[in-house]
């Protein structure tokens, strides 16, 4: 078992369910991670042409975006400063012409989970990870 699965379905998850079990009824907490992590997963996959052919390295910083709905989409970072939610890296395409297609793929798959984690631990701090009591921490 990973140690994001460990994190997200032992600490984050309680935490999060108990907080906003609103969320839980409608969506689902697990949507929050998962969803967002099955969106990657078809972009760098099954939809691997369309997401390639979406990074041309002529246009600006774009970043790819995994959602809840399980959907992606590569775009220009997000123009409120500081972002709601952090941000995936920035500028994904300028060296896809500058390194083999597998290459670039596995950075940008690296990419992509270093913002999955970082999205974890955002939630984790926000919704109340702090009060967490007992051996949470004793993983």
């Amino acid at each position: 078992m990973g140690s994001r699965y460990v994190l997200w379905s032992w600490i984050l998850k309680p935490v999060f369910k108990a907080k906003y079990p609103e969320i839980e009824e409608s969506h689902g907490s697990d949507a929050l991670m998962w969803g967002r992590r099955a969106g990657l997963i078809k972009a760098l996959t099954t939809d691997v042409e369309d997401f390639y052919n979406q990074c041309d390295p002529d246009k600006e910083n774009l970043c790819l975006y995994g959602f809840p709905s399980e959907q992606w989409e590569v775009n220009l970072p997000a123009e409120e400063v500081p972002p709601e939610l952090p941000e995936p890296v920035l500028g994904i395409n300028f060296v896809r012409d500058s390194m083999p297609e597998k290459d670039w793929l596995s950075l940008v798959v690296v990419h992509s989970d270093s913002w999955l984690l970082a999205i974890a631990y955002y939630f984790g701090a926000r919704f109340g990870f702090d009060n967490l009591t007992g051996d949470a921490f004793s993983l």
